[in-house]
């Protein structure tokens, strides 16, 4: 989630659990696998392309590569 366009709070999401408890409370850091500044600085592109100060960037992780998420 980015909001102003400097401040990004990555969250993870688990598909697998209930709908109402999906992005995950508390969570650990992403750790090694994801580059967590990589998703920053690719999010922040994004949002500030289309001059948003709130919306979300989604990425979708599989063995530790990010994929951005459209619809």
């Amino acid at each position: 989630m980015f909001v102003g366009q400097d401040k990004v709070h990555i969250m993870q999401y688990d598909p697998s659990l209930p709908m109402h408890e999906r992005y995950v409370r508390n969570a650990p850091p992403a750790g090694r696998t994801i580059d967590s500044n990589g998703l920053r600085k690719t999010a922040s592109l994004c949002v500030r392309a289309l001059g948003y100060d709130l919306n979300t960037v989604e990425f979708a992780c599989e063995d530790g590569v990010p994929y951005a998420m459209t619809s």
